[in-house]
């Protein structure tokens, strides 16, 4: 299992974006270790305010 302390490159309120694929600049919300051990990231998008979960390695932190 992971230790949360750990897992999570990124605090909440970190300005971030998606690495590759789809665009999507947000602001991360949650942070969460799955019944599987594995973390995740809850990031609301900037301009939809949609809730999208992610993989840590799915995202960089961005400036603005």
């Amino acid at each position: 299992m992971v230790d949360p302390r750990d897992a999570f490159p990124f605090d909440i309120g970190d300005l971030v974006e998606k690495v590759s694929g789809y665009s999507f600049p947000g602001t991360v919300v949650g942070r969460f270790i799955t019944l599987t051990g594995q973390p995740r990231v809850v990031v609301e998008m900037d301009v939809h305010h949609v809730l999208h979960i992610f993989a840590p390695e799915q995202l960089r932190k961005r400036l603005n």
